[in-house]
């Protein structure tokens, strides 16, 4: 486990990069999970972001533009969040449809079963 700031960050099997938002999600703590995923993609070629937003406070306004320029933040194949405030998810939900054709998804959900269940449905459609 690292820790970047105040927020939590681990690697689970398999290519799942897992964060504990503690506080705001803003656009430094974007670029180190970037820059953590881009180390860890010797081995893992293929990762998801989830994010555990129970203890967030939100997204900044500097990351909500980060998005809308560039909707599809490489390396993560895919990202999603849960634990979310319902603020949280309608921007989460606007910044998605806001996608450009072929962008990776961002998926808010409920819970981390919901979470867990969806990498693990990415993970099986990339190995069929």
């Amino acid at each position: 486990m690292r820790t970047l700031g105040p927020h939590k960050v681990w690697l689970e099997a398999p290519g799942t990069l897992r964060v504990v938002v503690v506080g705001a999600f803003d656009v430094k703590l974007l670029r180190e999970l970037e820059d953590l995923a881009r180390e860890l993609q010797a081995q893992h070629p293929t990762l998801h972001l989830v994010a555990d937003m129970r203890q967030s406070t939100g997204i900044t306004p500097e990351l909500r533009q980060t998005f809308a320029e560039h909707p599809d933040p490489a390396p993560f194949a895919s990202r999603f969040i849960f634990g979310a405030s319902f603020a949280v998810r309608s921007i989460a939900s606007v910044m998605a449809q806001g996608g450009r054709p072929g962008t990776r998804p961002l998926i808010t959900v409920d819970t981390e079963d919901e979470a867990k269940d969806w990498v693990a449905a990415q993970h099986s459609q990339r190995a069929a």
